[in-house]
């Protein structure tokens, strides 16, 4: 746990100097906001886990008020629904939950929303509540699934956020379960940074730039129960090297080359078979006429993630117990966004996980795991509109 502490304290005293600021909008002004994810995904996957399907959506209204240009309170409430459920387990969800029939709410999953928000004048901002999360925190998949983002709840804790020309820094603590004397379940929150350092201009014809981000995942308490298993501290951590080629009057507006290392850590407790892990990713992007797409090489060494699929680790959520050997995983991945106007959007995208021969190990027993083709396929429409209710005069 000395560890787990010394690491978040290092992160936090880097992330205090910088990270991304959100745009507050206008001072004094009281806006209606809306934020609406219509979905239809279908994941078939093989081995590591198994395949299903996300046909719903996600709907969160707000009300938001800036006093002040560095000021904002944001409260409303945050409801998820999948089409044909009509009973949602209750808790927190990181993905697709359990079925609990004894503990569930009917019609659709909710929860308040709640956020804070404020910059300093030396321009760290600090969010309370419902911080910003998913993939505006910039990790790589192998350490956060994009998919969450239609699966997780909001992410809710204590944020700083900071950006310079040099760098974007984002620190936080999501605070999943809470407990209370004598709860039959251990507290669990995750804390994670997500960095990116630039070393000459975005515009420039080719520009260069490194990743570093860390999540760590903690469950345990110290009001916890003696029948509670002990405590686990889990880090994920990558940093990686890339360049992006600015292509200027051309349909092809870039072309991306990056490579990262990554690594996982059991600092406390049992719940990985491994306490060390390593891998690697390399991958080329390219914007093609508004059609992105990416291609890659992944090769992992024990590797366990926390919140990315587990695809990208050695250990099958399908068939428990099942470790790969130095699984290498060939990816491929196009997607495309048409805007009908500013804030409204209809995007498709498929995924191709292409997992190459390997060894396996079941039951102790080793033997030879063939290829495998994983691929996904969805289409989402998100609405974004903001309506101004009244703007106040200055006293």
């Amino acid at each position: 746990m000395r560890k787990a502490i010394a690491i978040i304290a290092a992160i936090a005293s880097i992330a205090a100097a910088a990270a991304q600021t959100p745009d507050m909008g206008k001072p004094r002004e009281l806006r209606l906001n809306v934020d609406a994810n219509l979905f239809f995904v279908n994941n078939e996957f093989t081995t590591l886990m198994k395949g299903y399907s996300l046909p719903g959506f996600r709907l969160t209204p707000t009300l938001s008020y800036t006093p002040a240009k560095n000021v904002r309170i944001e409260a409303g409430a945050y409801m998820m629904h999948y089409w044909g459920a009509d009973r949602y387990p209750n808790g927190n969800y990181l993905s697709v939950p359990e079925y609990d029939p004894e503990n569930s709410s009917k019609g659709l999953h909710a929860l308040p929303f709640l956020r804070a928000e404020a910059t300093a004048p030396c321009g760290v901002t600090f969010v309370l509540g419902n911080i910003h999360g998913g993939e505006s925190h910039r990790l790589l998949p192998m350490l956060y699934s994009p998919e969450l983002a239609l699966t997780a709840d909001p992410e809710a804790g204590l944020q700083i956020l900071y950006s310079r020309p040099w760098a974007d820094f984002d620190l936080w603590a999501d605070w999943r379960t809470f407990i209370y004397n004598n709860s039959p379940y251990r507290e669990n929150f995750f804390v994670g940074l997500s960095s990116h350092f630039r070393y000459n201009s975005p515009e420039a014809d080719t520009h260069f730039y490194s990743p570093l981000q860390a999540l760590i995942e903690h469950r345990g308490g110290e009001i916890d129960t003696d029948e509670i298993p002990g405590v686990n501290t889990m880090i994920n951590a990558a940093a990686g090297f890339g360049a992006r080629f600015n292509i200027a009057g051309s349909g092809i507006r870039y072309v991306q080359i990056e490579a990262d290392f990554l690594a996982s850590f059991q600092q406390a407790g049992k719940a990985w078979p491994y306490d060390n892990g390593t891998a690697w990713y390399a991958h080329a992007d390219a914007d093609l006429w508004g059609l992105k797409a990416s291609l890659g090489y992944y090769s992992a060494h024990k590797f366990m993630p926390l919140l990315g699929m587990p695809l990208w680790g050695v250990a099958s959520s399908k068939y428990p117990g099942t470790l790969l050997d130095d699984p290498q995983t060939v990816t491929l991945s196009l997607s495309y966004a048409y805007t009908f106007t500013p804030g409204f959007s209809i995007s498709a995208d498929a995924q191709v996980y292409q997992l190459l021969a390997c060894d396996k190990i079941a039951d102790g027993v080793k033997s030879r795991e063939s290829a495998a083709t994983n691929f996904a396929i969805g289409v989402t429409f998100k609405a974004s509109p903001s309506f101004l209710i009244k703007r106040f005069k200055k006293k």
